[in-house]
This record gives C-alpha cells, structure tokens and sequence, in this order.
C-alpha cells in the first residue's frame, strides 16, 4: 500500500516538474531570434547608375522605441560588390529580428573615388508600404533614390498576429 502511494507522489512530482519545464520554455519560444532575409531588386534605373566594384551595403540595427532599446546589439552590416548583369541580390541576416522590436534598415552604394576615398549613397525602399510577410519568406524591395533632406527611412518588426504565425513588416517612416 505505501509502495503505490510512493509510486503516484512519485508520478505527480514528475508530471508538475514536466508542466513547470513546459511553461518555463514557453517564453523562450516566444522570444525566439528571425532570419531577415531581404531580396534586393536592382532595376534598370539603379543598375544604370552602378559601376562594377561598387558596394551595395544593407544596415539593420535596433531601433529605441519607448526610451529604451529592447533588442541589444551593434548594427550588422551585410555588403555586396555590385558586378554588371545583377538584377537582385539576395541578403540574409541570420536569426537577427527579435519580436515585437523595430529595427532600421538602411540601404547604401558605397563608392570609392580616385584618392581611394568612400562616397555613399543613401536609398530608401520604393514601396511604402508592403504586405506582411511569413518570417521564412524574403522581403522584395526596390531601390529609390533618397534625397539628402529626405529624413524617412525603412523599418523592419516581427510581429505575432492572431493566427500565432510570426510576420515581418516593413515599412516607411
């Protein structure tokens, strides 16, 4: 009789020790870390300004919101040489997007003059606005020219809608 009263104080210290593990990791898998990836269309407009050897650079980092920075974190910085002939160029920042956190994403062409010195210049996304998007699919932008006292800029956040898929949206402010 005391062996099976053991057997079950037993089997219900294991089975609350498993629901505590449960619910431990829930919010850990809430704060689970997404790939960016990001599918930069190169048209004909910006491919016409481009010289074999330019840099096309694309800067994600973390923006403050409500006076503090949610996801820590230095900017990361994804470069690529443009050669004649790319119409799109993949990027990909693995595992670099926090929930609920907006981070800025910034796009350059980066160009060296005669003296070897750097001139870059700034684009923003062409699309305003885009449709929010399934964390495991790229984000197609077109580069647009931006003026130099043009202050908008793209954000990029993860969000988790009410059908539990985590989506990336982007947009301009």
């Amino acid at each position: 009789m005391e062996d099976r009263q053991m057997l079950r104080n037993t089997a219900r210290w294991i089975a609350g020790l498993a629901l505590l593990v449960v619910l431990a990791a829930t919010p850990l898998l809430a704060e689970e870390a997404f790939d960016l990836k990001v599918d930069l269309d190169l048209g004909p407009g910006v491919t016409g300004l481009l010289e074999e050897g330019d840099t096309l650079q694309v800067i994600l980092r973390p923006e403050i919101q409500y006076g503090q920075r949610t996801a820590l974190g230095q900017p990361q910085v994804m470069e690529r040489t443009f050669a004649p002939g790319t119409l799109v160029e993949h990027i990909r920042f693995d595992k670099a997007l926090a929930p609920d956190q907006i981070y800025r994403l910034e796009l350059r062409i980066v160009r060296r003059d005669a003296k070897g010195r750097e001139r870059s210049v700034r684009y923003i996304s062409a699309l305003s606005k885009l449709p929010r998007r399934p964390v495991d699919q790229a984000i197609p932008m077109r580069l647009h020219l931006g003026h130099k006292r043009d202050a908008r800029a793209n954000h990029v956040m993860v969000v988790r809608d009410q059908d539990g898929v985590y989506r990336v949206m982007v947009f301009t402010a």
